[in-house]
């Protein structure tokens, strides 16, 4: 059992010194989402007043396909290349 034990202590002493480091790379990206996130809800939910469900959500769908379609062949240029 002490070699369980010293995972644990491993795992705590990382975890106080992932927690005293303070504000780091994760923290920003998780922020930047949060703040995109609202940004979206925002946006969109100004938009529902002057657009039907039916086409907001058609435009949102090819918006997304679009910007996964990019990100995909991005992706498979680099890996060939």
């Amino acid at each position: 059992t002490s070699a369980s034990s010293g995972v644990g202590e491993a795992a705590d002493a990382a975890t106080v010194s992932a927690a005293a480091s303070g504000f780091n790379q994760g923290d920003a990206m998780i922020l930047l989402g949060a703040l995109s996130w609202s940004a979206y809800i925002f946006r969109t939910s100004k938009l529902a007043n002057h657009y039907s469900e039916l086409n907001l959500q058609f435009a949102k769908t090819a918006l997304l396909a679009v910007m996964y379609g990019g990100w995909f062949l991005s992706t498979a240029a680099s890996m060939i290349s």
